[in-house]
């Protein structure tokens, strides 16, 4: 397992980890920064040097787009342009566009290399170009968000280097060009063979491994029941049209969203049409009983999506009634294990379905993205999700992408357990801090007994963990005080904070509060530093909280 530095904060806008072009990650070092992020104040989005790629376009695809413009004479600053590694990827982005504005400009492009090159260029030397009507930039952004199809930035580093030799062809006329070079002798080799296969080969056995349910009587999951996909919002997405293409009957055209998910996920069941959709936010019980009283009724779903456990509360679905639900009612449950791992839990026993997103924990080192579907091979369902995922399924996973993860997850299991020790460290000694209302963690959560039903033998409690101060400037001091990486996700093997609210529903902070996402939560997702070293740079935030409150209760203002 590799050891790291002590943690510290870096600049605002810097990389995370630094001077690597394709981080995921992105320095938000104070509080205000995250909200002049949430604002889109030019202040702080012109100090990004990169960010979360769903969230925004990185640089690479940036200087992409512009060449693309230059190559296609669009001068008219009214148009924009989104890149996609596929005709279908692109499509889906086109039809979205088309909906909110049938009248709008959109219009596909596909620059492509020409016969004769080798397999591998003619496979991953193309793309498509999307310009659109500025107007709809709005849904633009939204759908590059939610469906996660957009090229990665080495996919598009490598198109980059290849587009003078790309021809491009399109449904408008003015966009069909010849490429400027001819002799594509002149093209370096692909640094990779048959699009990486071996690498994603491995990365399925790796997974089918790991999930494989203890249970006495349980069967090995075979690699050919993973899936892989470019991201792990692409994988969502693809479960949930899949499921939406087999409905038993039209009777089950709907959907459920159990307990509180990551801000996307619900978008992107609704992104899928379902008839009918219903969040159930706040996980509980009474939400389980309203869900069974409309089954009862005869109301009928497709499918529960659910969390285990949830971002950034850390509750765990109770998945043996949900389970018993689904058989009685004939519905697919559907659950992300992102942050319980593989390691720590064992799902398979009532789920249909696990997605994953590969980018967090799975890699660690915040320098690729990548997702996972793992269809249970003893679910009653196994065929006919099985059956709908391969039909749809193209491999978007950019090679260089796949042997990036490849290499990133070899050490995965040693790392999620020092992670987990540390994790729960830090739990405890927040949780007997006086300044702190309350923490959220596996072990400190209503739901404990649940998660501890799912752990495996020699499981832990998770990476992952938020709290809530007595007060807010508290929350904002600790904040700017702790002396780490702070910044936009998860799992990475430098520890990573953030307000969570402020940057996952800065838009919807009271719709977030209703269900208990509490608008000054802090979340801390623990990495791979020292743990005495990374439990001081803790403490050292809290004295710094002491010593505000000692500051605003002398003179009467603390903030409740």
């Amino acid at each position: 397992m590799r050891s790291l530095p002590d943690p510290h904060v870096l600049s605002l806008g810097e990389p995370q980890p630094p001077k690597q072009v394709h981080s995921v990650s992105v320095s938000m070092p104070t509080w205000d920064s995250v909200i002049g992020w949430g604002k889109r104040e030019d202040r702080v989005v012109s100090r990004m040097q990169t960010v979360y790629p769903r969230f925004h376009i990185h640089q690479v695809l940036q200087d992409l787009s512009a060449i693309v413009r230059k190559r296609l004479n669009i001068a008219d600053t009214h148009l924009d342009c989104m890149l996609f590694p596929s005709e279908t990827t692109a499509q889906r982005f086109v039809s979205q566009l088309r909906a909110k504005d049938a009248k709008k400009t959109v219009v596909p492009v596909t620059f492509y290399l020409p016969d004769g090159v080798s397999t591998e260029h003619a496979r991953w030397g193309r793309f498509v170009a999307v310009i659109y009507d500025r107007d709809l930039h709005p849904q633009a952004r939204k759908t590059w968000c939610i469906l996660g199809d957009g090229m990665s930035s080495r996919h598009g580093e490598f198109c980059k280097g290849r587009i003078d030799f790309m021809h491009s062809t399109s449904s408008n006329s003015a966009f069909q060009t010849a490429a400027p070079y001819s002799n594509t002798t002149e093209l370096a080799p692909a640094p990779w063979t048959d699009s990486a296969r071996r690498e994603k080969q491995q990365i399925k056995k790796q997974i089918a491994e790991l999930v494989t349910s203890e249970k006495p009587g349980s069967k090995n999951v075979s690699p050919d029941d993973v899936f892989l996909y470019s991201k792990g919002m692409v994988a969502i997405n693809y479960v949930a049209r899949a499921l939406l293409k087999t409905l038993p009957g039209p009777e089950y055209n709907g959907a459920v969203v159990y307990g509180w998910p990551y801000a996307e996920t619900p978008k992107a069941v609704e992104m899928a049409e379902f008839e009918r959709f219903t969040l159930y936010g706040r996980g509980t019980a009474r939400e389980l009983d309203e869900l069974e009283a409309l089954l009862k009724s005869g109301q009928r779903i497709r499918a529960l999506f659910c969390e285990v456990p949830c971002n950034p509360l850390l509750e765990s679905s109770d998945l043996l009634r949900v389970r018993a639900l689904a058989d009685e009612y004939g519905f697919v449950v559907a659950c992300d294990e992102t942050l319980g791992t593989f390691v720590n839990i064992d799902l398979l026993p009532y789920v249909d379905v696990l997605m994953t997103s590969l980018t967090k924990i799975f890699s660690g080192a915040s320098n690729v993205m990548g997702g996972s579907v793992v269809v249970n091979p003893q679910s009653q369902h196994h065929g006919t999700i099985h059956s709908a995922l391969k039909a749809t399924f193209e491999d978007e996973y950019f090679p260089l992408d796949a042997i990036t993860m490849s290499q990133n997850s070899s050490d995965f299991v040693p790392r999620v357990h020092h992670s987990n020790t540390i994790a729960l460290s830090i739990a405890n000694l927040l949780s007997s801090h006086p300044s702190i209302h309350h923490v959220h963690y596996p072990t400190m959560v209503t739901s404990a007994p649940l998660y501890e039903h799912y752990r495996r033998r020699n499981g832990g409690y998770g990476f992952l963990l938020s709290m809530i101060f007595n007060h807010t400037t508290s929350a904002v001091c600790f904040y700017d005080a702790l002396d780490v990486c702070k910044g936009p996700s998860v799992g990475t093997n430098f520890t990573l904070a953030i307000p969570y609210a402020q940057l996952a529903h800065f838009q919807e902070l009271d719709f977030a509060a209703e269900y208990g996402v509490d608008r000054y939560i802090v979340r801390i997702s623990v990495g791979l530093e020292d743990g005495e070293v990374l439990m001081e740079r803790v403490r050292e935030a809290l004295r710094a909280v002491e010593r505000l409150e000692g500051a605003e209760a002398a003179s009467g203002h603390a903030k409740l």
